[in-house]
């Protein structure tokens, strides 16, 4: 695994524990406005829920030689 997939990986997990009480609130009783109420307080470890996966896979490809 390289550096930049544990990096990703590392991110995402700890933006899952940052809601782990949201989640499982969520999973107990789901409504919209627990929802909404769980991404605004808490934008910063939602983004990287949503953009680690992506940097995740991106980071498995070779890099080019154009890239530093």
């Amino acid at each position: 695994m390289r550096f930049r997939q544990l990096v990703a990986l590392t991110v995402w997990f700890l933006a899952l524990s940052e809601l782990r009480i949201e989640l499982i609130l969520l999973f107990q009783h789901f409504t919209w406005t627990s929802f909404l109420y769980a991404i605004s307080t808490n934008k910063l470890a939602a983004i990287m829920l949503i953009i680690a996966p992506l940097y995740y896979a991106r980071a498995g490809r070779p890099l080019k030689s154009s890239d530093p």
